[in-house]
């Protein structure tokens, strides 16, 4: 696997002993852990080589979004969708479950209800 070749996506990897939320979960039942967006293939070498450039500096404190995100981002909005948005509107959130979160706080009425989605598969959907 190179950062310019194709990643191998079909190749099984073993996630025991790995601490796995997503397999842990409902290890020996008959459930798709579908509710969390862990990946099953390997990371690509390029971010394993970017996670070991970083390692090699002796603080991993908290940090400001790096201005290359954001330019990044910005311009993945621009190409995708067409939008032009101001730098100043972007909040960064560390997970999905804090999105909904704060959402929530900021639409529903005090004592309200709000709707989120979720796929549950009660048993093994046939394919």
């Amino acid at each position: 696997m190179t950062a310019t070749g194709p990643e191998d996506f079909d190749r099984p990897l073993d996630r025991a002993g790995t601490w796995s939320a997503k397999w842990d979960k409902y290890q020996g039942q008959d459930i798709l852990p579908f509710w969390v967006a862990d990946m099953d293939f390997a990371s690509p070498d390029f971010i394993k080589q970017a996670i070991s450039e970083r390692l090699e500096h002796d603080i991993l404190g908290y940090t400001r979004t790096p201005p290359p995100l954001v330019e990044a981002f910005l311009e993945w909005l621009e190409a995708s969708y067409g939008w032009q948005v101001p730098e100043e509107w972007l909040v960064w959130l560390p997970g999905v479950v804090t999105g909904f979160n704060l959402a929530a706080r900021a639409l529903a009425e005090p004592g309200g209800s709000i709707i989120i989605p979720q796929v549950f598969f009660p048993k093994k959907p046939s394919l």
